[in-house]
């Protein structure tokens, strides 16, 4: 439900930034026909590509309640932006490894998975407790950042 709702407010900003949105899909779509990212920085990349670099959602935020996340982020070199942790999370759910499914629990709104959904079972809409979870995998993850980037394969074989 949150993914739909995420890819609908998407396709309006790109829309109003001049994107020809209706014809694209988004890298983790089903359906997407192109190269899915094999790393976390090229996953941002097309994000910022599909959205637009003037996505107000890409706007870095520094509030007490996103301490940990952002801390978590810094520490791989990230922005602590919403888009960038939406990003994370779609990319650990694209590569088997997804923090907030459907039946976790953890979005009021994306309780029950679909079957014919055509995005990731990725529920990730930045609650408190998911950006505490969020943070928490980083920071216990984060030597498998090299160079400043996770790779599919990294998550896949060693996340944990």
């Amino acid at each position: 439900m949150f993914a739909r709702m995420f890819l609908v407010t998407s396709l309006l900003l790109a829309t109003i930034a001049g994107a020809s949105a209706a014809d694209r899909k988004v890298w983790y779509e089903k359906g997407f026909e192109g190269p899915v990212p094999t790393t976390l920085r090229a996953a941002i990349a097309a994000e910022k590509d599909f959205l637009g670099a003037t996505n107000p959602y890409w706007k870095p935020v520094n509030t007490p309640g996103l301490r940990k996340v952002c801390t978590a982020l810094k520490a791989i070199k990230l922005t602590c932006d919403y888009n960038t942790r939406i990003t994370v999370s779609m990319f650990l759910t694209v590569n088997g490894k997804g923090l907030f499914p459907a039946s976790g629990g953890t979005n009021p709104y994306y309780t029950e998975r679909r079957a014919d959904d055509v995005f990731p079972d990725d529920g990730f809409i930045g609650h408190p407790s998911q950006n505490d979870m969020l943070a928490a995998a980083i920071l216990k993850n984060v030597k498998l950042f090299k160079n400043d980037d996770l790779t599919a394969e990294a998550v896949k074989t060693q996340w944990r």
